[in-house]
Formats: C-alpha cells, structure tokens, sequence
C-alpha cells in the first residue's frame, strides 16, 4: 500500500468522524435544552417551597433554588439573585427581564422557551407568597408542556442526526477516495 493510500483512507477517515461529530453537536444540543429545561422547572419547585412555606425572601430563595442547578440555570438564577440585591430598587420583574437579556441565548433554549420565561417576570415580587407560589406553579405548568415538546423532539431528531451526520461525513469521504 502506498503513502497516498494511506492519506486518502486518513483523510476519508477524518472526514467520517468530523461528519459524525457534527451530528453528536446537533443532537446535544436538542439534549440539552432538555435538560435546561427540566433543571428549571425543579427550580421553580423549589422555589415555591421557600417561598410560600419558609417565607424567604425572593433573593435568598432564588439563590438557594440555583444551588442545586448547573451551567446556565444556575447563573440565570443567580443572576437574579444579583439584580434582586443590587440596591438600585429595581423591580423582581426587571431583575427577570434583565437576567433573561443578558443570558437567555446562553440557555440554550429556544426563543419560544425564552418567551415563554419572559411572562413570569412581570408577576415576580408585585404580591404576597401565596400568589406568587401560584405564578410559579403556573410557569411550571408552561415548562412542562415546553418539556414534553422537547422530549418529543429529541427522542425522533437526536438519532436522527447522529445518523445523519455519519452518513454525510461517509458520503463526502465517498466522493474524496
């Protein structure tokens, strides 16, 4: 076998597992608006225990229901924890609409997702715990319906994908040997 043997079939190799890493990065990315997703529903969970049962304010109760959270749910709520905390008198709502502008894109959730988060703002921090519990558990309802559109999604397009990808790279790899 020669040297240019041995490159092309390199080449059509290197060509095959860039075209099924870009499949596994399309897919992911369906997984993980999954996961951010249901990450920020157990938040809101959470926060309607600390604020309805334990009363806490709504920036330590923000603070303590990112704990458990990672990535990007995490720092969102953190952020509005910050908002929240920052003295300058804001209100709950635009530490909502502030923290959504500044890190939604880095949620990586769709825009209808995004717009959907939007809507619990403008009820944060404007009533008592009891209806403020009833606008999270509102919000959850949303999510979960975002949810069940998104586990759908992923179940028929993740594979798909992958497979895609593979298939394309082994095409393109194909026409090249």
């Amino acid at each position: 076998m020669s040297i240019a043997a041995v490159i092309r079939f390199t080449g059509a190799g290197l060509v095959i597992a860039s075209g099924a890493l870009c499949g596994s990065f399309a897919a992911g990315r369906l997984e993980r608006r999954l996961r951010v997703l249901e990450e920020l529903r157990a938040a809101l969970e959470r926060l309607i225990t600390l604020v309805e049962y334990q009363a806490a304010p709504l920036a330590a109760a923000l603070d303590d229901a990112a704990r458990p959270c990672s990535g990007a749910p995490r720092a969102f709520l953190e952020r509005v924890s910050e908002n929240l905390r920052s003295g300058d008198g804001a209100p709950a709502g635009k530490a909502w609409a502030s923290a959504l502008d500044s890190l939604g894109a880095g949620l990586l959730v769709d825009r209808a997702d995004i717009e959907a988060l939007r809507l619990l703002g403008p009820a944060l921090g404007g009533s008592d715990r009891k209806d403020q519990a009833r606008h999270f558990a509102s919000m959850i309802g949303k999510l979960g319906v975002h949810i069940g559109e998104a586990r759908d999604r992923s179940a028929k397009y993740a594979l798909l994908y992958r497979q895609m990808g593979l298939l394309c790279g082994a095409l393109v790899a194909l026409m090249l040997v």
